[in-house]
Parts: structure tokens; C-alpha cells; sequence
């Protein structure tokens, strides 16, 4: 029994030594030939992630350095790794380089890539490099963000559970829709009401159907105004007579205003009547004198009238000369005698200047 015991046990410590040696082996150890000449470089890397001095260095997959020292940069946080590779080995300006799991135990490298530039990167020149995570790293983000979103789920559940609650419980908008049943009389109603309006649409639509077909037909005032040309042409007319009343309106209009714009600024009868000052003295002084003028009028037509009056009565001259008929006849005889003088003077006005033409000679 003892012996089986430590059979087992060498086993077990066996299995465990030859698992180590494999990791180890197949990470790599980066060391360097003894006596062979290096080159270095430094790497600035964000988090190294358990990277420790010695760790390898690999280009392409195969091991040809590793880390010198390693830094913390107290400014900015960054580490400054050292890293030396074998001599004939010499990067580029592209190269890159970044942190990756050498083991599944948990070793990490520096993987480089040389790069494909034609120039050859300065020693001094500082490399950014890159953290790539391992696969336990990133399954336990992973899980992570799957426990986070689980607890998301729970929360939106609870969420849903206490809404259903309140739905059940006559709360909330909808629970007062789905279990009042003051609130699903309404509904009911205005589910009828609609209904009735649907109703009423459908005999208004059916009536423009109807309206539609008939004005297709040529049926009604309305098919004249949209088929008959006779019609379109008189309504064209129309149309044309009620623009022609609008322009002279326009101008009337138009007229109007510069009528009053001339009246405003006092130019002709009216604007002088309206705006002058003096003229509107002038106006108020003759209305102020109109029923004395009345007065003298009236005076005037009185005494006329009493004037008439006496001529009619035969009193006076000319009341003698309108109503006695020999005082007319002598007038008239008179005015005739009178007349035939002045032609017998006109008729002798030459023999009178003759006359005295000759005086003047024999003078």
C-alpha cells in the first residue's frame, strides 16, 4: 500500500516537473549567446501587465532577446523598458512592438516586428509599444460585462414586475384604461363615436363619388363650368371684364390719392381752401358777415317790391310813363322826333364841315 502511495506521488510530482519544463521550455528563456554583441532599445509601454526583467523578447515568434531593466516614468506613468537583442538583428523606423503571453502559466514577452521601412531605427529613438491581453484577462472581462449585463436583466425584470403590479392595481395610465371601468365606458363611447364618424365618412365619400360621376356625365352647373367651352369662355370674359373693373379701380384709386396729396400739401381750390390759414379767416369773416348781407338784401328787395307796387299803381314818372297811355305816346313821339333829328344832323355834318373849311380860307 506504501508503495503504490509513493509510486503515485512520484507520478503526480513528476507530471507537475515535466509541465513546468515544457512551459518554460517552449516560453523561452531569451538568453543570449555568450560573448555575441547586442544592440538595444528602449520600449515605453502604457502597463506591462506582469512583465518582469528577463523576460524574453521574440522577433517573429523566435526568441532573440530580452528585457534589461524596466522604469516607471513618475510624470506621466508610463514604463520605460530596456531591451537588448543579438547584433545582426536591427529594426526599422516601422517596427512595433507590443506585450503577449509567453506561457499558460501566466509568463509574459515582448513581441517585436522589425517592419519593412528602408531606414533603420535610431537606438535612441524610444518605441511605443502596445499590451495585448491574455486569454484569462480577456474571459474575465468577459464575464464581467456577462454579469454586469445579468444584473441589467434583474434590474429590467423588477422593473417589469412592478408595472405589472401597478397595471394589476388600477395605476398608471394604463391600468386605469385596463381596470377602470369609468375610464372603459369612455373608451366604449368614443370606440361608438368613431364608428359613427367612419359611417358619416363613408356617405360623404359616397356622395363626392356620386358628385364625381355626375360631373363626368356632364350633369350639373358644375360639369358646364369644367366641360363646356362655351361656358369657359364666357367665364374667361368675366374674369377678364372683373380684372379690367380692378385696374380702373386701381386707377381711380390711384387718382384719388393724388388728389388728396395735393389737397394736403395746399395746392389748388380746395388745398388752399383747407390748408391756408388766411383763406379760412377770410371764410369765416364772410360767414360772419352773411346775415347782415341777408339783411341788406332783404332791405332791397322790400323796398323794390314797394317800388313795384307804386309803378303798378300809376304813382311817379315811370309809374305814369307804365299806366298812362298819352304820357306813352308823347314819350314815344318825342323819342322819335329825337331821332329824326340826330339823322337830319348826321345828314347835314358834311355841308357843316364844307362850310367851315371855306370860312377858314376866306379868313
Amino acid at each position: 500500500m506504501k508503495i503504490r502511495d509513493l509510486i503515485v506521488g512520484f507520478l503526480f510530482f513528476g507530471a507537475i516537473a515535466v509541465i513546468f519544463f515544457f512551459a518554460f521550455r517552449l516560453g523561452g528563456t531569451g538568453e543570449l549567446t555568450l560573448g555575441e554583441s547586442q544592440r538595444e532599445y528602449t520600449i515605453i509601454f502604457p502597463n506591462v501587465a506582469g512583465l518582469q526583467e528577463n523576460s524574453p523578447v521574440w522577433i517573429s515568434g523566435v526568441p532573440k532577446g530580452k528585457v534589461r531593466t524596466m522604469s516607471v516614468d513618475p510624470r506621466s506613468g508610463n514604463v520605460e523598458v530596456r531591451i537588448s537583442l543579438e547584433r545582426r538583428i536591427e529594426l526599422r523606423k516601422d517596427c512595433s512592438a507590443e506585450i503577449i503571453p509567453s506561457s499558460a502559466f501566466g509568463g509574459k514577452a515582448i513581441a517585436l516586428e522589425i517592419g519593412q521601412s528602408a531606414e533603420p531605427l535610431d537606438p535612441d529613438v524610444k518605441i511605443k509599444g502596445t499590451l495585448v491581453e491574455d486569454l484569462f484577462t480577456a474571459a474575465g472581462r468577459g464575464i464581467g460585462k456577462i454579469n454586469e449585463g445579468i444584473d441589467i436583466a434583474v434590474d429590467t425584470i423588477k422593473d417589469v414586475n412592478r408595472t405589472v403590479k401597478d397595471i394589476r392595481a388600477g395605476r398608471g395610465a394604463v391600468g386605469t384604461i385596463l381596470f377602470d371601468e369609468k375610464v372603459a365606458g369612455d373608451v366604449a363611447a368614443t370606440v361608438e363615436n368613431v364608428r359613427v364618424m367612419s359611417e358619416d365618412a363613408k356617405g360623404v365619400t359616397s356622395n363626392v363619388r356620386d358628385i364625381t360621376e355626375k360631373i363626368n356625365s356632364g350633369e350639373g352647373a358644375a360639369s358646364l363650368l369644367l366641360e363646356d367651352a362655351d361656358t369657359a369662355i364666357r367665364i374667361k370674359n368675366i374674369v377678364r371684364n372683373v380684372e379690367d373693373a380692378t385696374d380702373n379701380t386701381v386707377g381711380a384709386t390711384r387718382s384719388i390719392k393724388s388728389i388728396v396729396e395735393k389737397v394736403d400739401s395746399g395746392k389748388g381750390f380746395f388745398g388752399v381752401l383747407l390748408n391756408d390759414e388766411e383763406t379760412g379767416e377770410n371764410i369765416k369773416s364772410a360767414v360772419a358777415k352773411t346775415p347782415e348781407l341777408m339783411d341788406s338784401v332783404k332791405k332791397v328787395t322790400d323796398e323794390l317790391g314797394v317800388t313795384v307796387e307804386r309803378v303798378n299803381a300809376g304813382e311817379g314818372t315811370v309809374g305814369k310813363l307804365f299806366t298812362d297811355d298819352t304820357l306813352f305816346n308823347d314819350t314815344l313821339n318825342a323819342v322819335n322826333t329825337l331821332r329824326s333829328g340826330f339823322e337830319d344832323i348826321r345828314e347835314q355834318a358834311p355841308i357843316t364841315t364844307f362850310a367851315s373849311l371855306l370860312f377858314q380860307v376866306f379868313q
